[in-house]
């Protein structure tokens, strides 16, 4: 039976790849967060959003909702226990923040940069793989730089399972 060189290469690198990966899930650290304005109209949507396990910053200060204790708390940098918040109407709704997710764009380089499945047709579009190392923005579009020098629309990450298909 002969083998191919694809295939050989393929047998070969496989096992590198899922070394690689597996490497990179076990280092992998709890999920970054940024602070972006909340955008509250009002105390009472504080209130609910607080209920609903969602944490704000207020200058030095964290507020949030305790369901242990029944009680809105808010704790500031310098590490004094937690205090009991009775007015929302304290704290500034307009300037608070909340935290949101970091994503994989807001950390992609071209010291970091990600492999991803691009685009200029479609988000769901999988046939072509690059590595793209810078997001930018031009006339209202995101766009997505690769190492080829290549702009794309869409770009989504290639998932681990992705990479270990035959």
């Amino acid at each position: 039976m002969k083998h191919t060189i694809e295939e050989e290469l393929k047998t070969q690198l496989q096992p590198l790849v899922r070394e690689f990966v597996a490497n990179i899930l076990k280092d992998k650290k709890p999920m970054k967060t940024k602070l972006v304005p909340a955008n509250l109209k009002t105390g009472a949507e504080a209130y609910s959003r607080m209920l609903q396990g969602e944490k704000f910053k207020s200058g030095n200060h964290t507020i949030y909702y305790n369901a242990e204790f029944g009680k809105f708390l808010g704790q500031g940098y310098d590490s004094k226990p937690p205090y009991s918040i009775t007015h929302i109407s304290d704290f500034d709704a307009s300037r608070m923040q909340s935290h949101e997710p970091i994503t994989w764009q807001d950390e992609v380089s071209e010291e970091n940069p990600v492999l991803c499945w691009v685009s200029d047709d479609s988000d769901i579009e999988k046939t072509n793989a690059e590595w793209v190392f810078d997001v930018s923005t031009k006339i209202g579009t995101m766009y997505y730089e690769s190492f080829s020098g290549s702009t794309f629309v869409y770009a989504t990450p290639v998932s681990p399972s992705e990479c270990y298909q035959d």
